[in-house]
């Protein structure tokens, strides 16, 4: 949250980036970039339910005592616990309900937080997929929009500068990734980092202190969304990996034999910038988000657990 409202300016740059490509490009392009609009969009809902209702899991442990005394009654009332420890300094007993609606309200106050801020994340990410997608339709049309010209001279003329606004618009998209990375990627470093740390704490507690189901559900859900949020956090990255790689494929589809020299020649512009794909790096560049790293780090937080477990016994 802090570091969505210390770089607004630049979101805000982004956003209008993002109105001036869907108000300046054809009626095709604009249908590319709805293209992947929904595909956002459908990741973002897919990411709130999961969210919400593993926060759901979590609160729902708190209730399992009472629920249990209804069914499944004993001699005495099972103790009541909240979800976790906080000091209101009152009569615990007396407010619990009270305290626990409260714990409850907070929670998803919080996980409404998270959720706003990573959706920004993954909606610029998937408008800048959008871009080299529409980038590649512009490549792969070059020829076919340029043979209704009369002359070969004036064919020629087109071609190289359509190549030319292509280049350009090829730069302007890795800026974009550029103003990205400045703005979450030290933000997504910690994140990383802490969802290690936590997922081999929350490990090595589980395996220490599982005794009852009630523990059962409150861990699960805390577990699987460390990994979830590190999922979703990863995988936008990957996506832009893929799709700015994408270019170099589109631009060995071509017809290039039947362009000028000149064309040929800004052609291998963006054959060679696609050689490097773009990527969201951390931290000034500790890592790229990718597939690979999610795996990594994975391997990572289990290993810290297992040394965990065994300085224990």
């Amino acid at each position: 949250m802090s570091n969505s409202i210390m770089s607004m300016r630049k979101m805000r740059s982004l956003l209008e980036q993002i109105k001036s490509h869907w108000l300046l490009m054809s009626s095709r392009e604009v249908d590319i970039l709805k293209e992947y609009a929904l595909k956002g969009r459908f990741l973002i809902i897919a990411y709130a339910v999961t969210v919400y209702s593993a926060a759901c899991m979590f609160i729902f442990s708190t209730y399992i005592p009472p629920f249990l005394d209804i069914i499944k009654p004993l001699n005495e009332s099972r103790p009541m616990k909240r979800a976790y420890s906080s000091n209101y300094f009152l009569d615990e007993e007396k407010y619990f309900f009270f305290l626990l609606f409260h714990e409850n309200l907070v929670e998803f106050s919080n996980m409404t937080t998270i959720i706003c801020v990573d959706i920004m994340y993954v909606k610029f990410v998937e408008q800048t997929c959008g871009i080299f997608s529409v980038l590649r339709y512009r490549l792969e049309n070059i020829i076919k929009n340029s043979d209704t010209a009369r002359s070969c001279s004036k064919r020629d003329e087109e071609i190289t500068n359509e190549i030319s606004l292509c280049i350009a618009y090829h730069r302007n998209a890795i800026t974009y990734v550029e103003t990205i990375e400045s703005i979450y990627g030290v933000a997504l470093f910690i994140q990383i980092l802490m969802c290690m740390a936590l997922l081999s704490t929350t490990g090595y507690v589980t395996a220490i202190k599982l005794e009852t189901f009630e523990e059962f559900v409150q861990v699960l859900p805390f577990a699987l969304g460390q990994i979830l949020h590190a999922f979703y956090n990863i995988l936008p990255g990957q996506k832009l990996i893929d799709s700015s790689e994408e270019i170099g494929h589109s631009v060995y589809g071509l017809e290039w034999y039947r362009m000028p020299i000149k064309a040929q020649k800004l052609l291998l512009l963006i054959m060679l910038r696609s050689h490097r794909p773009c990527k969201i790096r951390a931290f000034g560049g500790s890592f790229a988000l990718s597939m690979e790293t999610f795996s990594a780090s994975m391997k990572t937080s289990f290993s810290y657990f297992t040394v965990l477990l065994s300085m224990r016994n």
